[in-house]
């Protein structure tokens, strides 16, 4: 496999504290990566240092190839990403700001910026202004300025904050068609467990600035799938419902809502069937998301990060 980005012993201080320690790191054309670990594990400052928006205090960086110390425009040329939130005019059109942008790269041509308007899918609302796009439009066209240039490597920062359900989707799939069919190498970062197991191939997994370990996800989904937790809400008494399921650890949480937690699918199944037996009408049965620092606990034993970006 090609090595598109390379970080060798990458560290970080600010201050005295060490918030990136001796990272190391190999990520490949064609796959998405997933970037993991809890709100300040150090996941945005690797990605700033990367992206050469921050200073590194040791290590080396390369990009397909390019020693960002020594050859800093090749290596940079080879990049497109988007840190935080995506930066447009809001008072121009969708298409206006991807031909702004296209200024500040050599070779974009009008033919490449309509073939990545039809790729991200904002061929309809390409020329409206993006004051009135939703926070998942702006995401895509914040893709499509990324990869106008053809980079071999775009990385997005917790690029589902915010976005509903269907936008996530949306991204999901846009992303994985880049890293697929493209041939990009995508690095994603997230705190969410859930967004990982859908979008990547691999994940780095970092806690306090070190990394953690690396799996392929079906590996990690395999290692987190212990008990599971849902939400059921009842038309009548949670409590009465609760009182008939006696051999699982149930909590109340208001008048019509209570959870359960189970070790199986199969469980929650019969969980379902037993109410359903006893004539307790069900509204909503929903599980809960797990939230990461609960599988950091599981994998390594340890306590997530502190808020060091």
């Amino acid at each position: 496999m090609e090595a598109v980005l390379q970080i060798q012993g990458l560290n970080k201080y600010f201050g005295r504290k060490k918030v990136v320690d001796n990272l190391n790191l190999e990520l490949y054309r064609g796959e998405v990566f997933g970037f993991l670990g809890p709100n300040g594990a150090g996941k945005t400052t690797t990605i700033k240092m990367v992206m050469s928006l921050l200073q590194r205090d040791g290590g080396k960086v390369i990009i397909n190839g390019f020693d960002i110390d020594k050859q800093f425009e090749k290596a940079m040329a080879c990049v497109g990403g988007i840190v935080e939130n995506p930066e447009t005019y809001h008072y121009m059109t969708g298409l206006q700001n991807l031909r702004q942008y296209a200024r500040m790269r050599s070779g974009v041509t009008e033919e490449r910026i309509r073939e990545v308007i039809r790729f991200v899918g904002l061929e309809n609302r390409i020329n409206e202004k993006v004051k009135k796009y939703s926070l998942g439009m702006k995401q895509r066209l914040g893709v499509a300025q990324s990869i106008m240039h053809h980079p071999d490597l775009l990385i997005l920062d917790e690029p589902t904050n915010g976005l509903d359900p269907s936008g996530i989707k949306e991204l999901r799939d846009l992303l994985k068609r880049l890293a697929h069919e493209e041939n990009i190498c995508v690095m994603v970062s997230s705190h969410l467990l859930s967004e990982m197991q859908l979008m990547c191939d691999r994940v780095g997994i970092i806690s306090n600035g070190s990394l953690v370990d690396i799996k392929n996800i079906s590996d990690l989904t395999s290692e987190t799938q212990g008990q599971r937790q849902f939400h059921i809400a009842v038309k009548g008494s949670a409590a009465n419902a609760m009182a008939l399921i006696d051999d699982r650890p149930t909590a109340l949480e208001d008048d019509r809502h209570f959870s359960v937690t189970v070790d199986s699918e199969d469980e929650i199944s019969d969980i379902i069937t037993l109410l359903a037996v006893n004539q307790v009408k069900l509204i909503t049965v929903t599980e809960a998301a797990r939230n990461l620092e609960e599988v950091f606990i599981e994998l390594t034993g340890t306590e997530g990060g502190h808020q060091i970006g």
